[in-house]
């Protein structure tokens, strides 16, 4: 603007001097133009470099709210990743539980005895009628009459004999868990004639539940003499380790 007013004011000193001419002018003038059109453009510059400024404002505020955004989506990363690790564990629990039930434990122990005379002792047997199991670890052995858990969970027992009573005699007997009376297992039979005898048949059934490793038996305090005894242990509901 400063150089525009210069020209003017030098164009009117020559013209008031008489010594200008048409050349003279039209220089003038096409300089007066350039300097219009110069004068725009630098207004035009000027504009979009003020537009330009703003954009970059806007980029640098862009910028800001994306790291914003990616410091958040970490987080939601980390937070998806610690979600897959507790996913995996659980299908690895939920495998393990599949596994059980497509192939479940199973134990089945019978044993027998034809005939036995004992006191304060446990019952032992003489065959082993059946046994089927997957498990390892644990069985009924029948020379010392201990069944030892194989496998943790709920068992079914069931014995039956039949006590020869004479007079005066009984027949009493426990299952015992870990060499402890079950007391509500108590098997009781007695002949209270003055002569002669009874021939009583008689069994229990129980539920108990046994971890890995307990031991079952039958004690006799006092079998005078008993006949037929079948023990068996089944394995009916199985514990998930």
């Amino acid at each position: 603007m400063e150089t525009t007013i210069k020209i003017v004011i030098l164009v009117a000193f020559i013209l008031t001097r008489g010594e200008a001419n048409q050349d003279l002018e039209k220089s003038v003038k096409d300089m007066m133009t350039r300097l219009v059109l110069n004068e725009k453009k630098l207004v035009e510059t000027q504009s979009s470099l003020k537009m330009t400024q703003e954009e970059l404002l806007q980029m640098k505020t862009m910028i800001v709210i994306v790291e914003v955004d990616n410091c958040a989506t970490k987080d939601e990363l980390n937070a998806i990743k610690d979600d897959l690790a507790a996913t995996k564990v659980e299908l690895t629990a939920s495998k393990d539980v599949l596994s059980y039930l497509r192939n479940p434990p199973f134990f089945h122990a019978c044993g027998c005895q034809s005939s036995t005379s004992i006191t304060q002792e446990t019952i032992h047997y003489g065959s082993l009628l059946y046994s089927s199991t997957n498990t390892e670890g644990g069985d009924l052995d029948i020379s010392t009459g201990i069944f030892s858990c194989p496998y943790p969970g709920s068992y079914t027992v069931t014995w039956s004999l039949q006590a020869d009573d004479h007079a005066s005699d009984h027949v009493e007997i426990f299952l015992r868990k870990n060499e402890e009376n079950v007391v509500e297992s108590r098997h009781f039979s007695k002949y209270t004639g003055p002569s002669g005898y009874m021939l009583e048949q008689g069994g229990r059934t129980l539920v108990i539940h046994l971890d890995r490793g307990d031991s079952l038996d039958l004690y006799c305090v006092d079998c005078d003499t008993i006949y037929g005894t079948t023990f068996c242990v089944s394995l009916t509901t199985f514990d998930i380790e």
